[in-house]
């Protein structure tokens, strides 16, 4: 099928409009739910009945499995508009698979995508997971404080409330790059990480993330004492 524009007399491929256009957008068509079309390419798609399917998410909801290779249109469960990402929540058996053009913004009066693509391979080796060991946080933190998160390539967040070694969810294989970054300082504590960005090897990777609690001086004007005032730290 072919679309001809009027003004340039121009002919253009309907399918390559077909993989960047969102269907369905609230207030456009009337339906409540979004429609985007991902390209799928080099998925294995002879599993045995216990093998691990691809998984994406839209927006971290809205979590699909995908079987087959081409043109796959992932339905939400509700409109959006604004800003959207599509990611891997979950890799196939025995693959690696990645993403390009993930992540866009929809408006109606720009109801296309940047032609999501997704491209698995064999994996070579089992995939690995990086992790961030927390040390210095007071183990006293009061229910609703604001915990300490830590991001790695702008994806994967990790809200962290005690010491201890973390673990991201998202995969990598060799030759990877990562980059660690502190999304949100927990309450009353200042945190640093170490070693915060690399290339992934065989070996594992387990970034220090240190962190001191905050102080603070206090200061005032006495007046009238005619007894013996102490002042202490602590509760």
């Amino acid at each position: 099928m072919q679309v001809q524009d009027r003004n340039q007399d121009q002919f253009f491929d309907f399918k390559t409009i077909l993989l960047s256009t969102l269907i369905l957008v609230l207030g456009h068509s009337g339906f409540a739910e979004t429609m985007i079309s991902v390209e799928v390419i080099g998925l294995n798609t002879v599993q045995n009945m216990n093998d691990f399917p691809l998984k994406v998410k839209i927006n971290d909801s809205n979590e699909k499995r995908i079987l087959i290779n081409g043109i796959v249109t992932l339905v939400t469960s509700s409109p959006i508009m604004g800003n959207y990402r599509v990611t891997i929540s979950g890799q196939p058996t025995r693959q690696f698979c990645t993403i390009s053009n993930g992540s866009g913004n929809i408006s109606v009066t720009n109801p296309q995508l940047t032609n999501p693509t997704i491209r698995c391979q064999q994996a070579t080796a089992a995939p690995q997971f990086i992790k961030v060991n927390v040390t210095g946080l007071l183990m006293h933190q009061e229910i609703g404080r604001a915990p300490l998160k830590v991001a790695i390539n702008g994806v994967d967040e990790l809200s962290i409330i005690e010491n201890g070694i973390q673990q991201f969810t998202t995969p990598f294989s060799n030759g990877q790059t990562y980059n660690i970054v502190m999304t949100a300082q927990p309450y009353g504590h200042t945190c640093t990480i170490s070693n915060p960005s690399g290339t992934v090897t065989a070996a594992q990777v387990i970034a220090p993330v240190s962190c001191t609690p905050n102080s603070y001086n206090v200061g005032g004007n006495v007046t009238g004492l005619t007894g013996t005032l102490i002042i202490q730290n602590g509760p």
